[in-house]
């Protein structure tokens, strides 16, 4: 009586699930090398891809003679059993086989790619230190707070500025100031001058405060980086941008997003650093750097990058501008002027030559200008500004590139505070 078709069909149906259960924990356990989870239970679960390929050729091989013996099909001949086989074991196979042929042409797994930052993971992480920065694996490096930087304080919170209250206390008007060392240099920095500038006369009036973000050495993806991160506390109405320098120097072989540590959750920290693993990764890394080489008319024999190429670049301050907006803050676009540059870029490896640093440059610029049309944000060109002939003396330094503390920092100063004047007349600036 115990020998019925139900329980014959019955244990080929549960042979068939398992063999189901065992294929996709071998492709997984191929993927994340090994497959490992916590179980609910308190313990852990862990399947290596070798073992688990075993555990399938076992399974089959019982459930085949079962088959034989018992004369009974189970689930295993139906189109929904074999079409989801057949979703599973041609694609592991295909990717085995791409693995194996990278292998034999001596495609090693990638080794520069950056780090990830696991969500809550991070919760008192030693930072080291070097000379007053910090090394910060999402923005490389970073001041530390309460150290003097250029003889001029960095502040509680790391940033070269007077001390500012977080969150912002009701009633203020804050404007932040993103930037490189344009922005972060000075006696002071031009971003105090222009929070006298707004105090001693504040539009609407309100209680004004200008703060600096600026870093010495930042590009626009770095400032993006801190911009996520202080947004939601800083409660700016207005943040001016000024990037377009460190962008275009070519330093290093890759670029500030390959270097720059990615924040993720778990399940996407781990499905990144597995796919990181294989060769199929490096050898479409590497595809993608030769492309971008050959768009820029590099040669082969010159690895260096832009620290943020042009198509990168003009993304960047978009989504800048789109997360300014929906923090309720309005961006206000600076282009970077500039006077003749010198061979101190070449020495210091920034740049080829400084005629190619120069055209660079103007090519930033003006797609910091096409960035600013197209998402329709304030816009004040300062590099149209400065090409007047009457700034051509005591403006810059003998670099060409940042501004004097007695001349340039106070026009700058001055031209942001008449541009946050006019904008605050029109009733565009947000909060007022």
């Amino acid at each position: 009586m115990n020998d019925t078709p139900a329980p014959r069909s019955l244990l080929l149906v549960l042979f068939d699930i398992a063999i189901a259960i065992a294929l996709l924990v071998l492709v997984l356990a191929w993927f994340y090398d090994p497959l490992a989870f916590a179980l609910p239970g308190g313990g852990r679960f862990s399947a290596h891809w070798g073992r688990s390929l075993a555990a399938v050729l076992v399974l089959w091989a019982v459930r085949a003679a079962l088959a034989r013996v018992l004369h009974r099909r189970g689930i295993a001949g139906t189109a929904a059993y074999r079409n989801a086989c057949l979703a599973i074991l041609p694609t592991f196979v295909l990717f085995v086989a791409i693995e194996g042929a990278l292998a034999l042409c001596r495609v090693h797994p990638a080794s520069d790619a950056a780090p990830i930052i696991v969500t809550g993971k991070d919760a008192n992480q030693a930072i080291p230190e070097s000379g007053g920065v910090l090394r910060d694996p999402e923005l490389l490096f970073a001041f530390k707070p309460g150290v003097m930087w250029d003889r001029f304080p960095i502040n509680s919170h790391g940033f070269r500025t007077h001390e500012f209250a977080v969150p912002k206390p009701g009633g203020l008007v804050r404007v932040v100031c993103l930037g490189d060392s344009c922005t972060a240099q000075g006696h002071p920095p031009y971003s105090e001058r222009l929070d006298e500038c707004l105090k001693a006369d504040p539009p609407g009036g309100r209680d004004w405060e200008a703060v600096n973000l600026g870093v010495f050495g930042y590009s626009s993806a770095q400032g993006s980086a801190v911009y996520r991160r202080w947004a939601e506390r800083l409660g700016a109405n207005v943040v001016t941008l000024y990037f377009g320098w460190n962008d275009h120097w070519t330093e290093h072989s890759v670029t500030d997003r390959q270097r720059m540590a990615s924040r993720m959750g778990p399940l996407a920290a781990r499905t990144l650093e597995a796919f990181r693993r294989k060769r199929l990764y490096a050898a479409l890394s590497g595809s993608v750097s030769r492309m971008r080489e050959g768009s820029e008319g590099r040669s082969g024999d010159d690895a260096r990058v832009p620290r943020v190429p042009p198509v990168e670049y003009t993304g960047t301050l978009k989504r800048l501008i789109a997360d300014i907006r929906a923090n309720g803050a309005v961006p206000l676009v600076l282009t970077a002027p500039r006077r003749a540059l010198t061979e101190t870029l070449v020495k210091s490896g920034h740049a080829r030559s400084p005629a190619e640093a120069e055209s660079l440059h103007d090519h930033y610029v003006e797609l910091t200008r096409q960035v600013a049309a197209e998402e329709n944000a304030e816009l004040l060109d300062l590099a149209a500004i400065i090409a007047d002939p009457a700034y051509d003396e005591g403006y810059f330094m003998e670099d060409g590139i940042h501004w004097t503390d007695d001349k340039g920092i106070p026009l700058l100063a001055s031209l942001i505070c008449g541009k946050l004047r006019d904008m605050a007349a029109a009733g565009r600036i947000p909060g007022l």
